[in-house]
């Protein structure tokens, strides 16, 4: 499957084939509806310097085992995350000589997209053919190792906000409107005009980049183009950017960070506040019977007894009675599962608190997942309760080895289903080597070791 369209939910309706894509997919339909990029554009693919004839029409990558209901129904519509048709692929077709997953078709658009941030204030037709001097494409904060940004009175500067979150490090569209407005009093101060717009921008490689920004300023007729980026390979000042973002992950205290001026580190701090009171998600993941989600408990009470701390527990039980009672125990269904645990973790997160879950999460890219959806608004652990699974069985607290072995349970994890021991576990603990006290200790030291709480003792009152 292509990468681009990894967890894409994909179904077929008797007039049209529903692709739920990803960002890469619908921020290139939008920009090839903008005229930016080329009509014969492949979405979520590369920028070509020179592009395909617009007559082979836009492209798309499928899955092999879709292509041919796709082609059956001769429509392919496009939907947003919250699946409601963006766009649409007409008079769908193959076309010789190009990969055999790869179809075409002539992109027409449905509806705005509502779901993406910034509303009306999303780069429109209009916007692009009033024409501008500059363009200036904030992804980054600025940096006191950055060049100023001068202009000439009278000159007329779009500045662009990318709503991709990974083209931007994963800062929030409003902390970079903050720093935007920063940015737009400086340029205002110097004489020109500022508007400000979100457009859906993502990076790729460096020729792919440099393409996008020539493309961008050559729509809105600006004579220059400056993208602060966090890639390397777009901003060459992008160095100084990610060593004070490092800094600011580390930080424990309102202390200054080197490469960033005050203010800049304050609007920053909204979105990683230092590690005492930012928001964290503790996974804890294992087989089934391995003590995860005692520790789960066990930690919860101490951090709530013993802290400041809000904390919030999702155990993998719980949230199959509350969250997940229409799922099966199938493989879909477990991904499912955990990335709806994935979600709830990182919302709380969000707002600062310690979100504890303890599913089994047996699949390395769905941890992945979570990890990535978390650290978008804060901090993840991943605790590996690393208990045998001979010791497990032998266990057997519910009864589910002994019914899987009689294939009671298909897919049970451990006896038909693979788990996925994890490579990138922060902490592993054994609860068959060592207690419950031991392992909650070891859990409170890494998080006292690591500035999110305050050294404290287990088993005390």
């Amino acid at each position: 499957m292509p990468k681009h369209l990894l967890g894409a939910v994909m179904t077929s309706r008797a007039d049209s084939f529903v692709l739920a894509a990803d960002e890469a997919i619908l921020g290139d339909s939008e920009l090839v509806l903008l005229g930016v990029l080329a009509r014969s554009h492949v979405l979520g693919g590369g920028i070509q310097s020179q592009p395909a004839s617009p007559e082979m029409g836009t492209g798309i990558d499928l899955d092999p085992a879709d292509i041919e209901a796709a082609l059956a129904s001769r429509r392919l519509t496009v939907v947003d995350e919250e699946q409601t048709p963006v766009a649409s692929l007409t008079e769908v077709h193959r076309v010789d000589g190009e990969p055999p997953t790869r179809l075409r078709g002539t992109l027409v658009p449905e509806r705005p997209r509502e779901s993406g941030w910034g509303g009306a204030q999303r780069l429109s037709l209009a916007d692009a053919d009033e024409g501008f001097d500059r363009i200036v494409i904030l992804a980054r904060p600025v940096t006191t190792q950055d060049q100023p940004i001068r202009t000439q009175p009278g000159e007329r500067v779009l500045l662009l906000i990318p709503d991709l979150g990974a083209a931007t490090d994963h800062i929030p569209p409003p902390i970079l409107v903050a720093l935007g407005a920063r940015l737009t009093a400086e340029l205002q101060a110097q004489g020109a005009t500022v508007i400000l717009r979100y457009a859906p921008l993502r990076w790729r490689d460096a020729e792919s980049d440099a393409a996008l920004i020539g493309l961008l300023a050559e729509r809105t007729g600006a004579g220059a183009a400056l993208a602060l980026s966090p890639n390397i390979d777009v901003d060459p000042h992008a160095a100084t950017w990610r060593s004070a973002r490092e800094a600011l992950h580390r930080a424990v205290d309102e202390r200054p960070i080197e490469g960033l001026d005050a203010a800049t580190a304050d609007i920053l701090r909204r979105w990683r506040a230092p590690r005492p009171r930012r928001g964290l998600t503790l996974m804890f993941t294992g087989f089934s019977g391995s003590g995860k989600s005692t520790l789960a408990r066990a930690v919860r009470l101490a951090l709530e007894t013993q802290t400041q701390r809000t904390v919030s527990i999702l155990d993998g039980d719980v949230v199959r009675r509350l969250l997940s009672s229409g799922l099966g125990f199938d493989r879909a269904s477990r991904i499912l599962n955990v990335r709806r645990i994935g979600f709830v973790a990182a919302e709380v997160t969000r707002h600062g608190g310690v979100a504890i879950c303890a599913p089994i999460a047996p699949y390395a890219h769905t941890r992945a997942e979570v990890r990535t959806m978390v650290e978008a608004v804060g901090d993840f652990i991943l605790i590996h309760v690393s208990t045998s699974l001979q010791e497990c069985e032998r266990r057997d607290l519910k009864g589910l080895y002994a019914a899987a072995r009689a294939g009671r349970i298909p897919e049970f994890t451990g006896i038909a289903d693979p788990y996925d021991v994890p490579t990138d576990a922060d902490l592993s603990i054994d609860t068959e080597q060592v207690s419950v006290e031991d392992g909650v200790r070891q859990v409170l030291d890494f998080l006292a070791n690591g500035g999110w709480i305050s050294r404290i003792a287990v088993g005390t009152e």
